[in-house]
């Protein structure tokens, strides 16, 4: 089984069916917080792990299987960053990453990144 099939399950252990797969080498205490705090019933519980961050995973997997109640809950699509055209095109020129093409972007006056992203439309068209 992938690590990712195996992370979901472990939430989905939290969330609905309160089965014990507990893996401490797949485990991501994070990811879980994350994923719990996209579920409205379920931010106090992952608010209140992240202000213990001495717990192991054992325990943190088993306060939350045990605290949350079990139901049947929507999954939503998590929020993903938008990121502007200029800056994908800064990117693509430069052959940086999107976090560096934003401080690139704030270097380059206005004419000389709407040049560049003209300059990256014209190449990607062709």
């Amino acid at each position: 089984m992938s690590e990712k099939a195996e992370w979901f399950g472990v939430v989905n252990a939290i969330l609905e069916n309160k089965n014990d797969v507990f893996d401490e080498r797949t485990y991501d205490v994070f990811m879980v917080n994350r994923a719990l705090s996209q579920q409205l019933d379920c931010v106090l519980y992952a608010d209140e792990m992240n202000t213990m961050p001495w717990l192991d995973a054992r325990m943190h997997f088993d306060y939350l299987l045990h605290a949350i109640p079990a139901r049947n809950r929507s999954y939503r699509k998590w929020p993903k960053r938008h990121v502007h055209e200029d800056i994908l095109a800064i990117a693509k020129w430069f052959k940086v990453n999107l976090r560096r093409a934003e401080e690139i972007i704030d270097v380059l006056g206005n004419e000389k990144v709407k040049s560049i992203v003209e300059q990256v439309q014209r190449f990607n068209n062709v």
